[in-house]
């Protein structure tokens, strides 16, 4: 049967994988690094109509020759009606509309910030949405416990409006000063064990903040790769230090730039620039805080334990990635509107260049990236290098544990791009009937025997309140005909199944695995206000 129109995004040419060819001798590799570039006049306006002749590209003071060239300019967004009840897709971009070269992301971050800031903050989105012109287009994420997709990427302002405008501020239990105060303690063994003890508590929820705040990011960036054109992800945040345990009673020390150094990697691989926002605004020396008691700041002093600077290790950290992905941070300032104005104003106009580097150190270290313009008066913005990989083969995926992750993670899996259906049968309804499409071509077939075969694993979980999911395993194998391959090209993929008894049921999460490369896609659905059919078996 033919996938309904629309419902599933096309993708790219399928490429048979044929019978396995000797092994040469010699293996050539050839990697290609893309970077995003902004150019801007000296008033902080995009410029457009540059060719690749007015570039230069230096690979560690190298120079590099341009393999990949383009230029992207947004345009006007032609919205579109949202799927009627019942339709679902678990793609980011909707299929219908015209592609963009550049989308805005807001993390709204009550994880890493204080919650009298994240009230400021929100009251400064809210400002921002209302001032989005035609072809804005933006996403809203909230961290907190965890990461959650507010709303996907739309130019509806009324629409994000009323989002925004229900983010609650929460009390952030990593952030909250839960310290014992050793300032009256008279023992001074007993003063440092506790001040021993205060730094260990603290470096525990640091090292929460930092790795569950890395981890969505990353989550993020995985949401949204197939999303074209440039990617800017506002982060409105107080932000984490890049590492902790620099007090003096503990001496010990933990750096964090291998777990950050995976997550640009990851960030850059979806064309996405970080654009930090200290939501604390101006900030002045917490030492001198009335709500602190003088005898704590001087204690404070003794102990080598300066407030000012988990300020500016947290502005290093913001500032070391917008440099490593192409943003920019925005520190002490008291406009985040402006801000994130400005964020989408001087992206209107984007360039990518590749080149093939053409060095033979590949040996997973950071290697500086200058990018030059021939014209004068203008300032260019990109990510100011990468890392050299060497080549490995791939890590064997467990797919039992990333099908796992994808019922936990609050955002869809986009490797494999998904439609569906939910349909009620019978009132009161006996049966629910699920129709999950996809394009086949995103699906590994192997040619062999005369026939085509393809090995795809469907997992369906449905939930209910106060109650445990059920989860209902398929495993689906497929040998088509030259002719049934052919028609499954032409007409689309989509796998039916029922369930009796859907009284209760909230919501049907669906992930479906290309087995032989371990590729996802999810699907979450809900079951309120379903259409009702009466659906004929045949």
């Amino acid at each position: 049967m033919r996938v309904a129109a629309g419902l599933v995004p096309a993708v790219a040419a399928l490429v048979l994988a044929q019978q396995p060819a000797p092994k040469p001798d010699i293996k050539v590799t050839t990697r290609l690094v893309q970077i995003s570039v902004l150019v801007l006049d000296n008033k902080g306006n995009p410029v457009e109509g540059l060719t690749k002749d007015d570039f230069e590209v230096l690979d560690k003071g190298k120079p590099q020759s341009i393999a990949k060239f383009s230029m992207e300019v947004r345009k006007p967004l032609r919205e579109v009606k949202k799927l009627p009840p019942g339709l679902f897709t678990n793609s980011s971009e909707d299929p219908r509309k015209a592609i963009e070269p550049s989308s805005t992301i807001l993390l709204f971050d009550g994880l890493n910030t204080p919650w009298a800031d994240q009230v400021y903050a929100r009251w400064q989105m809210v400002r921002f949405l209302a001032s989005l012109q035609p072809g804005d287009k933006v996403a809203i994420y909230s961290l907190g416990s965890q990461l959650r997709m507010l709303h996907e990427l739309t130019s509806d302002v009324d629409s994000l409006i009323r989002i925004a405008k229900r983010i609650q501020g929460q009390q952030s239990v990593e952030i909250t000063d839960a310290s014992i105060d050793t300032s009256d303690i008279q023992d001074a063994e007993m003063a440092a064990f506790l001040d021993q003890s205060n730094q260990r508590m603290q470096d525990f929820y640091t090292v929460n903040r930092v790795q569950s705040t890395l981890a969505a990011i990353e989550a993020i960036a995985v949401h949204t790769r197939k999303i074209a054109g440039r990617k800017n992800l506002g982060w409105l945040s107080a932000s984490f230090p890049l590492w902790i345990g620099l007090d003096q009673t503990t001496g010990e020390r933990r750096n964090f730039a291998e777990d950050v150094e995976r997550t640009v990697r990851r960030i850059n691989d979806s064309n996405i620039a970080i654009y930090p926002v200290d939501v604390r605004g101006l900030i002045g020396n917490p030492s001198f805080d009335a709500a602190v008691p003088g005898r704590i700041a001087i204690r404070n002093q003794k102990k080598g334990r300066n407030p000012m600077r988990d300020i500016n290790l947290s502005h290093d950290t913001m500032h070391m990635l917008a440099d490593r992905t192409g943003g920019k941070a925005y520190l002490n300032g008291n406009d985040i509107t402006g801000a994130m104005r400005r964020t989408i104003d001087e992206t209107r106009v984007s360039y990518l260049i590749g080149f093939h580097p053409v060095h033979d150190e590949w040996n997973s270290k950071w290697r500086d990236v200058k990018i030059k313009a021939a014209h004068s008066g203008v300032h260019l913005r990109y990510r100011n290098g990468y890392v050299a990989y060497p080549d490995q083969p791939p890590a064997p995926r467990d797919l039992r544990k990333d099908v796992e992750e994808a019922f936990r993670s609050p955002v869809e899996s986009t490797d494999i791009l998904l439609g569906g259906r939910l349909n009620l049968e019978g009132s009161p309804a006996s049966a629910l009937h699920t129709a999950v499409s996809a394009d086949p071509q995103q699906f590994t077939f192997t040619f062999k025997d005369g026939r085509y075969h393809a090995t795809i694993e469907i997992f369906y979980m449905l939930l209910r309140p106060k109650e445990k999911p059920e989860l209902v395993t398929q495993g689906l194998a497929l040998h088509l005909t030259k002719e049934q391959y052919d028609k499954l090209r032409k007409d689309g993929m989509i796998l039916r199944r029922s369930f009796p008894n859907p009284q209760g049921l909230d919501r049907v999460k669906v992930v479906i695995a290309d087995k032989p490369t371990g590729n996802l896609g999810s699907l979450s659905m809900s079951a309120a206000n379903l259409p009702r059919v009466q659906v004929q078996n045949k």
